[in-house]
């Protein structure tokens, strides 16, 4: 569940908690951020940079691009991205949903 209006409505969550169904609250929902997810702080910035220094011309040339860089970008990069995960998870916490300065 997100915190997209219709699904936070009283009578939602009502509904949801009668039938035994755990909720997140809006107000503990992670902040919709880009320090949050694994892939906007670390594998989106690093395909974005490995893709500018490629030649195409065309969004099928991108496309492909794209899918050779990404199937490049070594596991360990990742693991170490999700590896961070709680730490950034925390960081924001601490600063009441705002971006942390450091993780």
């Amino acid at each position: 569940m997100d915190s997209a209006p219709a699904h936070t409505a009283k009578k939602v969550i009502a509904w949801l908690r009668s039938r035994g169904i755990k909720v997140i609250t809006k107000e503990e929902w992670l902040a919709n951020s880009p320090d949050v997810s694994p892939m906007d702080f670390f594998a989106n910035g690093y395909l974005k940079q490995r893709l500018a220094q490629r030649n195409y011309t065309t969004e099928k040339g991108m496309i492909r691009a794209a899918q050779e860089e990404y199937k490049k970008i070594p596991l360990e990069m990742f693991q170490k991205s999700l590896d961070s995960w709680p730490a950034r998870v925390l960081a924001i916490h601490k600063a009441k949903g705002f971006q942390a300065p450091n993780y």
